[in-house]
């Protein structure tokens, strides 16, 4: 077996079905799917189930309630056979030739491959921009393949759809995905970038992400914030002790859009304080820039605060 995909699912059996179609049924390709707990279009996802076109899917359920695609994927993982393991989201779907692309690349013997993603608008031609930044982080390394590039695509390509993945390194390393409802993959992407000795970037597409017209930005409430939030805290304690103070401090991560977020989705003033003071614990700059440190970030925030709270009186 050359190839494990794994699809998790909840509630689109319609668009998992674009999905299976544009795979295709190899013999050498496994297809797992792991349904998270679908509670609408029962029907059709049963009428999926049992379509003899999809005979050849492995079909199986996340345990005791909706868990998140984390678990749905850890689920894909323990099951899957291939030589090398990919991830497709079920409202995605594969480019047409995807196969002739990968074949190279399953013949080697790689820890990684990341593959050029593009992103539509569901039914459509029109870009859907969910995937600049790691169009970016591709080309920028096929045109100057450095230690700096290269850390980059190991540490800051989150997403993990658009990659090949060794199995044997996952399993080696016990390389699984958090079980959290968002922000599931990216300590998954920064443990491959680890431990991945061999790795190697395409300029070729076969990966679409979709976005319907309609889709509005994902709501940000204080349960999902504090989970990006620790995961964030613990990406960066993750990426410093692997690499090393130098090499860190030359990465792009995420600090200040999380600060930007905590006024954006109406937090209030104090998360957003108290998340500049969790960052200042944790060496961790808010802006690239030396001129600007995180105390005086801190600090301006708790001086508007206080203006805050004396206008109020």
């Amino acid at each position: 077996m050359n190839l494990s995909i794994i699809i998790p699912h909840h509630n689109q059996p319609d668009l998992l079905e674009i999905a299976l179609r544009s795979i295709g049924n190899d013999p050498l390709t496994q297809i797992i799917v792991i349904d998270d707990h679908s509670d609408q279009h029962l029907d059709e996802l049963e009428a999926l189930k049992k379509n003899p076109m999809y005979a050849h899917v492995l079909f199986l359920e996340c345990p005791q309630g909706q868990k998140g695609p984390g678990c749905a994927r850890n689920i894909g993982i323990e099951k899957a056979l291939g030589k090398y393991l990919m991830v497709v989201d079920a409202d995605d779907y594969l480019e047409a030739g995807y196969q002739n692309i990968l074949q190279p690349y399953l013949d080697s013997d790689l820890d990684l491959v990341c593959f050029t993603p593009i992103s539509r608008i569901i039914g459509t031609q029109e870009d859907a921009h969910r995937v600049d930044k790691y169009i970016k982080l591709i080309a920028d390394y096929l045109n100057d393949p450095c230690e700096k590039t290269e850390d980059a695509i190991r540490f800051t390509f989150y997403i993990t759809p658009s990659k090949l993945y060794k199995r044997s390194l996952i399993e080696t390393y016990h390389i699984r995905y958090d079980e959290t409802m968002v922000s599931e993959d990216v300590m998954f992407s920064m443990r491959v970038g680890a431990y991945a000795k061999t790795i190697a970037c395409s300029k070729e597409v076969i990966y679409c992400a979709t976005r319907s017209a309609n889709s509005l930005t994902m709501t940000q409430n204080k349960q999902t914030y504090d989970t990006r939030f620790n995961i964030l805290l613990i990406q960066h304690v993750f990426i410093r002790e692997k690499i090393g103070e130098k090499r860190y401090k030359k990465l792009d991560l995420p600090s200040l859009i999380f600060i930007v977020n905590a006024f954006t989705y109406h937090l209030g003033l104090g998360v957003a304080i108290k998340s500049a003071s969790m960052m200042r614990k944790n060496h961790i700059r808010i802006l690239r820039s030396n001129q600007f440190k995180i105390n005086r970030i801190t600090s301006f925030l708790r001086l508007s605060k206080g203006a805050k709270q004396a206008s109020q009186k």
